[in-house]
C-alpha cells in the first residue's frame, strides 16, 4: 500500500503536462507586482502632541516606506492638522510630504496651502513643521494672507506664535529675503 500511494503521487509530478508556473502561464497583474515592489499603506493616519500639548494629526492617501529602518515615510496628497491648546486650528494641504519618526519632522511640498482659523493663510512651495516645538517653517519663497494685509518673502520661520502661543517670548515670525508688507488698517476713514 505505501508503495502504490508512493507511485500515485509521483504519477502527479512526472506525467502532468500542465504546470502553472513552469510554463507561465502564471499571470501576474500589475496590481500584483506593486503590492510585492511596493509596500504601502493606504490612509494612514499618525496622531500625537507637542511638548506644549498642541494636539496634530497628519493623514494621507498614501504612505510608503522611504528608508530600509522604517523611520520615514513618503506621503501623497498628506494634510497635517493642528488643534493649539489656545484653540486655533491649523489645516496644511500639499501633493506630496515625508514624514521622519528619528527627528520627529514631517516636510510637505508641491503647491503647500496652510490655513488657520484666526484668518490666516500661507502659501509656499516647502514647509516644514518641528513635530516636538510645532514650530514651521519655509525656506523658500512664501506668500502669507491675514486680515490686516499680506506679506511675501524668501523665506519664513515661525514658532508657536504661528499657532496662537500665550507666551510673549515665544511670538516670534521671522520672514526674511526680499520681504514686502502690505498693510491694510480697518477703521472708517474718509477720502
Amino acid at each position: 500500500m505505501p508503495i502504490a500511494a508512493l507511485l500515485l503521487i509521483a504519477a502527479i509530478f512526472l506525467f502532468e503536462e500542465s504546470n502553472a508556473l513552469r510554463d507561465d502561464t502564471f499571470v501576474v497583474t500589475d496590481k500584483i507586482r506593486d503590492a510585492a515592489l511596493n509596500q504601502k499603506v493606504v490612509n494612514p493616519q499618525f496622531a500625537g502632541i507637542t511638548r506644549d500639548d498642541d494636539a496634530f494629526t497628519i493623514s494621507a492617501t498614501e504612505a510608503i516606506p522611504n528608508s530600509n529602518d522604517g523611520d520615514q515615510l513618503a506621503l501623497k496628497k498628506p494634510t497635517i492638522k493642528v488643534d493649539t491648546n489656545s484653540g486655533i486650528v491649523i489645516d496644511t494641504t500639499a501633493n506630496q510630504g515625508q514624514i521622519d519618526f528619528k527627528t520627529n519632522e514631517a516636510s510637505l511640498s508641491g503647491s503647500v496651502n496652510l490655513t488657520a482659523s484666526n484668518g490666516v493663510s500661507v502659501t509656499s512651495d516647502l514647509i516644514l513643521f518641528d513635530l516636538d516645538s510645532g514650530s514651521v517653517q519655509s525656506p523658500g519663497q512664501i506668500t502669507a494672507q491675514a486680515p490686516i494685509g499680506q506679506i511675501t518673502a524668501g523665506n519664513m520661520q515661525a514658532n508657536r506664535s504661528f499657532i496662537g502661543s500665550s507666551d510673549e517670548h515665544d511670538n516670534i515670525i521671522n520672514f526674511a529675503g526680499g520681504v514686502r508688507v502690505l498693510y491694510k488698517p480697518s477703521g472708517n476713514y474718509k477720502e
